[in-house]
């Protein structure tokens, strides 16, 4: 059994038609254009490998901003990482599990300053992205890879929405004074999407092509609002609400109807570390009630209601967690005396330790899993 990197032709399809002109924006002109898609498979014996035998793949960065690398290694752990062609300068990298494409920011990794390029997965660095868009800040690749939402602009914000094959960027129209922020797809039509204004913070539905706005929970008095997302197999939204003075803050679910939010914990919160499962059942932060805690990245992954078979204890150190795209297995990033490692769990092996993910010798983080032919 030996595991075989793929490197896929895959057509991208034309861009066509006049695009309306939007400031900071490039798209390349109309005509094909020939990418490569990265793909793993696991062969026993045969040329290729069914569907029911391809193995899931962490993709990870390394290294510091300015100077970071991202690399892919199968979850197994069993072969060593491959880097993937992206610039050096890139920041913030997102990928999908079933997406062909992954989204960066180039330039330093800045929020406001960095450009935004959506790239094919696997692409060598001089390979022209299929979109890019300058004073970046938010961005959300969906789920499959078909669409994404990205919040730019220099002086003001605006929300843009870009579906394949032809992946035109759309602005949304939305009421004047409002600033968007921290998009996340809910499902295929539509976004969570928070908006401030004159110090007050929303967190609403929105459905980009035609427009429309749902209140799905206004923050108390000038709170912010954060990392919010769906609750699968339910209706229901997770937000972690945040108030002006530094105090410690509160991890919400509301029905996406609205109504009266339920306080699941409180304390202080890692951004972005509000992690639910697949199926909905269980739910971990990085959280503590020290705020010194979380800046010092000591604050430990807790479950909040039932705890996952596969790390039933808490874990220290974590820095960011990610779920397989079957809810099996959970990546986690940590963190201790200036060392930096991923770990894999697996569902129900709590006896046996997690295996590592990465480098021995440098600073792994920021692991999300990517299965191709799912």
């Amino acid at each position: 059994m030996r595991i075989l990197f793929l490197f896929i032709p895959v057509t991208r399809g034309q861009l066509n038609g006049r695009q309306r002109e939007i400031p900071g924006t490039s798209m390349k002109p109309s005509h094909t254009l020939p990418t490569l898609a990265l793909g793993i498979a696991l062969l026993a014996g045969c040329r290729s490998a069914p569907e029911s035998t391809r193995i899931p793949a962490i993709v990870f960065a390394r290294g510091e901003v300015g100077e970071r690398s991202y690399h892919l290694q199968p979850a197994s752990g069993e072969q060593p990482p491959q880097p993937l062609a992206v610039p050096r300068s890139t920041g913030n990298l997102q990928t999908a599990p079933r997406a062909a494409v992954m989204a960066a920011t180039v330039g330093g990794g800045i929020p406001g300053i960095a450009t935004l390029q959506l790239l094919p997965v696997g692409a060598i660095t001089s390979g022209a992205p299929i979109l890019a868009t300058e004073w970046a800040w938010d961005f959300a690749l969906h789920d499959a890879g078909g669409a994404i939402a990205w919040v730019a602009g220099r002086e003001e914000r605006q929300l843009f929405v870009a579906r394949a094959p032809a992946w035109k960027p759309v602005a949304v129209a939305l009421p004047a004074g409002i600033s968007p922020g921290e998009p996340r797809w809910l499902d295929d039509r539509r976004l969570l999407l928070v908006l401030r204004q004159a110090g007050h913070s929303e967190l609403v539905q929105l459905t980009p092509e035609s427009g429309e706005l749902h209140l799905v929970y206004r923050a108390t008095d000038d709170a912010t609002l954060a990392d919010a997302c769906r609750v699968p197999e339910s209706e229901d939204v997770l937000v972690v609400e945040t108030p002006a003075a530094a105090g410690p803050g509160r991890l919400l679910r509301v029905t996406s109807a609205g109504g009266e939010p339920r306080v699941l914990a409180t304390g202080f919160f890692l951004p972005g570390s509000v992690v639910v499962s697949r199926d909905g059942r269980f739910l971990a932060a990085v959280w503590s009630e020290s705020l010194a805690s979380v800046q010092k990245h000591e604050a430990a992954l807790r479950w909040i209601g039932d705890a996952w078979r596969g790390a039933r204890a808490a874990i220290p150190g974590v820095t960011s967690l990610a779920w397989s795209p079957d809810g099996a297995q959970l990546a986690v990033a940590r963190q201790r005396d200036g060392r930096r490692w991923i770990e894999v769990y697996a569902d129900g092996a709590v006896e046996s330790p997690p295996r590592r993910i990465g480098f021995e010798d440098a600073a792994c983080f920021a692991p999300q899993w990517w299965q191709p032919g799912r």
